[in-house]
């Protein structure tokens, strides 16, 4: 069945047109996107009632009225002081909150819906890995969303390292980087640090001590991290996450005399020379 299909069928045949003041209209946040100001702002400097189009509104079983496509317009008639227009609105009712999360994920697909935004569909429909991923991130202070205190923008970097590594190393990264910097929850870890960790901590695996790694990383501080890691991408060109990985190594070595972990890439070169002599030994 196709996705117009599929949508035809939800809505069924409950379904009315109707002219409804916009302040009575009801925004549910648990699966609508962050509104963007800048598109709220473009909104109603161009505002024409001619231009508005249709709402697509969903009547709940108590009567309100909820936004399952028009938001930004709501926002730009609030912000222009018009809130008792009435503006045109195509409804449906027999919906519950789940349905509508759908709908609004079908009529956006075609719009460049971002990660943050697609996770929190996922939590309303309480997916197991998402909500697994929000508990870790709850237990440093943080959940995912746009950049502001508390919240932690980089979901699909936090996505992808849970996935490659599993949950324990998602919790050991953000216990790590909570730690250096004192637990403020308005310094979320960008994609670049948290991606620089994962591949640390995947190279060096079982060799490097965790508390040497944390007094590092506080020495050298998180922001000049990043402006290091940035330094190395132009010279290796190569991914930021690996380059910041090399310096978090360089980083850890600093001032080290023994117990220094081998070099980023002669420790590729160990390492295989190690595995191929153990597959010579064995076939003799």
């Amino acid at each position: 069945m196709s996705a117009q299909a599929d949508l035809m069928s939800l809505l069924g045949e409950s379904q009315e047109f109707q002219m409804i003041p916009a302040a009575n209209l009801r925004i549910d946040p648990r699966y609508q996107r962050e509104l963007s100001y800048p598109h709220v702002r473009n909104i109603a400097k161009n505002l024409t009632m001619r231009a508005f189009g249709v709402l697509l509104v969903s009547r709940r079983d108590n009567g309100t009225m909820w936004v399952i496509d028009g938001q930004h317009r709501i926002e730009a008639l609030k912000i222009k002081g018009m809130l008792s227009t009435l503006v045109p609105c195509h409804i449906y009712t027999g919906l519950s909150p789940e349905d509508e999360a759908v709908i609004f994920e079908m009529q956006t697909r075609r719009l460049a819906i971002t990660p943050v935004q697609r996770f929190k569909t996922r939590l309303f429909f309480q997916e197991p890995k998402a909500m697994e991923i929000e508990k870790i991130l709850h237990r440093y202070g943080f959940q995912a969303g746009p950049t502001a205190p508390g919240n932690l923008p980089a979901v699909a970097s936090v996505e992808k390292i849970y996935d490659r590594n599993g949950p324990e190393r998602l919790d050991a990264i953000l216990d790590l980087v909570t730690t250096v910097t004192d637990h403020d929850t308005s310094r979320a870890p960008s994609a670049t640090i948290l991606f620089g960790l994962n591949s640390f901590m995947m190279r060096y695996e079982g060799m490097y001590d965790r508390g040497r790694l944390l007094r590092a990383l506080q020495a050298t501080g998180i922001d000049k991290l990043s402006r290091n890691a940035n330094a190395i991408k132009e010279l290796m060109r190569e991914d930021l996450g690996k380059s910041c990985g090399r310096a978090i190594l360089t980083a850890y070595n600093n001032k080290l005399s023994t117990k220094r972990l081998p070099d980023w890439d002669s420790f590729i070169t160990t390492t295989l020379n190690r595995n191929q002599g153990r597959s010579r030994d064995e076939q003799e």
